[in-house]
């Protein structure tokens, strides 16, 4: 899977790309920046929110600095560096706001930087709470995940990273079966999965957790109806953790 090709990002031009949602999130950000590493690009992950501690084999720079320190940053071709502004607690990194992702875009040391755009608790599926996400206005890519294992589900705290929002979102009663209708509710809804992505930002959905017959014939049923009537630019359905791409559906 080239999941830099299915998001149709220009490699000749630097580009933010910012990941929103739930469902492998992570997962599928720290795959993107290894394939724009293995071509030899200069990567930022960094956040708007929190983020986990990276793994020893997830990049190659761990940084952490204050604003004022910014400056001192420095990248190399063919490597990813991971940015936070402290540490929180023995295993987090906590992020910046969006002005200083726009103004680290700006600057031009990196060719590609990707954010994390709110958090989701390690559920398969969530809403947006009041203050999130935090999309950078520049972002010239959004990327939101939902994770297919949330089909069939109950929406209840279990299962669901802001349950009431949630539900009031794609019209379910709580503890109501997740069905794909809801994820094609949550994806259309202007204060769901999209919710304060820039006009001028490209959309991308990612429909992670596809391991199986039925989880396939889901993603189908969800991405006819997001392609025909959104102004999404892509349906992408992959297994994020298997590193391996079903299907994409393109406008």
């Amino acid at each position: 899977m080239n999941l830099f090709q299915e998001l149709e990002l220009q490699l000749n031009n630097r580009e933010m790309v910012c990941f929103v949602g739930a469902g492998g999130k992570t997962t599928a950000m720290f795959n993107l920046a290894r394939e724009l590493k293995e071509l030899g690009k200069t990567v930022l992950i960094t956040t708007t929110t929190a983020i986990y501690y990276p793994g020893k084999d997830d990049c190659d720079i761990v940084a952490v600095r204050q604003l004022r320190e910014l400056e001192n940053l420095k990248a190399e071709k063919g490597t990813i560096t991971v940015l936070g502004s402290a540490h929180i607690g023995e295993n987090k990194l906590k992020g910046y706001d969006g002005e200083v992702m726009n103004q680290l875009y700006e600057d031009g040391l990196f060719e590609f930087i990707l954010v994390e755009g709110d958090g989701s608790k390690r559920k398969p599926i969530k809403a947006p709470a009041v203050h999130e996400p935090v999309i950078p206005s520049l972002s010239t890519c959004t990327v939101g995940v939902v994770g297919l294992d949330a089909i069939g589900l109950t929406a209840t705290e279990d299962n669901v990273h802001r349950t009431v929002e949630f539900c009031s979102l794609v019209g379910l009663l709580e503890g109501a079966v997740i069905n794909e209708q809801a994820i094609v509710e949550l994806i259309r809804n202007p204060m769901g999965l999209f919710k304060n992505t820039p006009t001028k930002s490209r959309r991308y959905v990612l429909l992670n957790k596809v391991h199986d017959e039925k989880q396939c014939k889901s993603a189908e049923i969800i991405a006819r109806e997001i392609i025909e009537k959104s102004t999404i630019h892509g349906v992408i359905a992959v297994s994020a953790k298997e590193k391996s791409l079903y299907r994409q559906w393109r406008r």
